[in-house]
């Protein structure tokens, strides 16, 4: 089994978190990536997921993104997301509907 490889730090501004995920962000690491998720939003306000060197992603990853996403939403605050993702993967995305995440756009932002 794969890893992921996940790391938080601080972001420029205050209150602000930096979830960089890499590897295998499927399944086979699900609670690993629940756990970390889990930590990120009690610690910081503000979230920003990168994702870059992927070599795996499912869909229960992108749903698990996506609850994120809302979660912070219903908090009034944002999440930005970036994916440097191999061509498959990003295919992947765009037939599952999440392709808002690609690129270097944000997914949303507070409103």
């Amino acid at each position: 089994m794969k890893t992921a490889k996940l790391k938080m730090s601080d972001g420029k501004t205050k209150g602000s978190g930096v979830l960089s995920l890499q590897g295998n962000l499927s399944l086979d690491n699900i609670e690993q990536v629940v756990h970390f998720f889990r930590e990120a939003v009690g610690k910081y306000k503000r979230l920003s997921v990168e994702l870059k060197e992927v070599n795996a992603i499912d869909l229960g990853f992108l749903q698990l993104l996506w609850s994120l996403e809302n979660d912070m939403h219903e908090k009034g605050e944002g999440l930005e997301v970036k994916m440097v993702l191999p061509d498959e993967l990003e295919q992947l995305l765009r037939n599952t509907g999440f392709s808002r995440w690609l690129g270097s756009a944000a997914s949303a932002t507070k409103q």
